[in-house]
């Protein structure tokens, strides 16, 4: 065992085990800082994460929240709304312009099947009594009827209140797309909502309401885009709508342009009175020059219409063709008609296609596929002018 015994025991400097005690220190202090480190970063990775996760929770309570509103709405039998909107008293319903003032509108709807339906304000009215529409404005001398109800006279806001659930259908549908963030507040017994999004508009100073409501075309050229504010305030007992303001930036500022005054539910709504049409008021039944046509037919009597700006009203196109405000019929008036080509249909349009040469009044020529469809009455012969133009 002697032998197994060194004979030499190594004396190891102070210096060394000096060097060697401060590597260890030095070591079990960076150890010590990288713990230190992992724990800081945790804390900001929580701090990161914990909004985004807090988000997505408040986005689904919200929209749980709606399908309980939508669910209680169901059994509603009337309803009486007042609203305050910046529609001038001479346009169509459904255009908002934001150098106007609020103009207040109410209306009167009874749900039950058919449901019937009155929208007023001091300038136009719009009645439903279960099988004609009726439209009047004080710009016009007739009250233009219609045998099959078009709700796109009322314009997108006004309609979306001719069912129960419509409206809240369409806030559901924004958070479903991810188009909006949405915000929920519980305040004493009521339930707030806001939803923030971004609007699209062909103009800066004016909208319409599927703007408002993100129906707009993502590939506008040359579009305003701005922000928008939709605050919606529930009942937290039984979830129904008590009032709503809705607003978008412009000039640097929230303007509202739509605002409830008074939702009442269930009111005892006499019907005879809200569809009586006055004695002294001439009517107009329309009845569109597009029945019992092909689409040929049907795109030809458009463009020959379109040939003397003088016949091309707006009664004409809005109301006998069901065009859309988006087209700009100005650029045709006084077209000449080179060529009308076959129908076609595609894979993702219902109606067909129809294509056409045009040269316009100033001489420039033009090809177009202009699309229209069939009206979904019983006939399915009354041809409507979907775009293309």
């Amino acid at each position: 065992m002697n032998e197994l015994t060194p004979k030499i025991r190594p004396i190891v400097p102070q210096s060394l085990k000096g060097n060697v005690l401060s590597q260890i220190n030095k070591r079990k202090k960076i150890m010590k800082d990288i713990r230190n480190y992992s724990a800081i970063a945790a804390v900001v990775v929580a701090f990161i994460f914990v909004p985004i996760v807090l988000g997505n929770i408040a986005q689904d309570k919200a929209t749980d929240f709606i399908e309980q509103s939508i669910s209680e709405s169901s059994d509603l039998k009337s309803l009486v709304i007042k609203y305050l909107m910046r529609n001038p008293l001479t346009y169509n319903p459904d255009v908002i312009e934001l150098d106007s003032k609020m103009n207040e509108v109410t209306g009167e709807i009874i749900f039950d099947e058919p449901n019937v339906w009155k929208f007023e304000n001091k300038n136009k009215w719009y009645i439903y009594d279960g099988e004609r529409s009726y439209w009047y404005s004080k710009v016009y001398k007739d009250c233009i009827v219609r045998i099959n109800m078009d709700t796109s006279d009322l314009g997108r806001f006004n309609a979306m209140f001719l069912k129960s659930s419509t409206i809240l259908e369409a806030i559901q549908q924004l958070a479903k797309d991810k188009k909006a963030n949405l915000e929920m507040q519980t305040n004493g017994d009521s339930i707030k909502l806001t939803l923030k999004y971004k609007v699209r508009s062909i103009d800066k100073s004016r909208f319409m309401m599927g703007d408002i409501f993100g129906w707009y075309n993502n590939n506008l050229i040359n579009s305003f885009l701005t922000d928008c504010r939709q605050v919606y305030v529930f009942n937290k007992k039984n979830k129904l709508l008590k009032s709503f303001d809705i607003s978008v930036y412009y000039n640097n500022k929230y303007l509202t342009i739509l605002k409830s005054k008074s939702i009442e539910y269930n009111s005892n709504i006499d019907k005879e009175k809200i569809i009586e049409i006055p004695q002294n008021i001439n009517k107009r039944f329309l009845k569109s020059p597009l029945v019992n046509m092909t689409s040929k037919q049907a795109v030809k009597y458009i463009l020959n219409d379109l040939k003397n700006d003088s016949t091309s009203t707006l009664i004409n196109r809005t109301l006998f063709y069901g065009a859309n405000e988006g087209i700009d019929y100005k650029k045709l008036y006084g077209l000449d008609i080179l060529e009308i080509g076959e129908p076609y249909k595609t894979e993702n349009y219902e109606g067909e296609l129809v294509p056409v040469k045009i040269k316009l009044k100033n001489g420039e020529v033009k090809s177009l596929n202009i699309a229209v469809s069939q009206n979904k009455d019983k006939n399915k012969r009354n041809w409507l002018l979907d775009g293309g133009i």
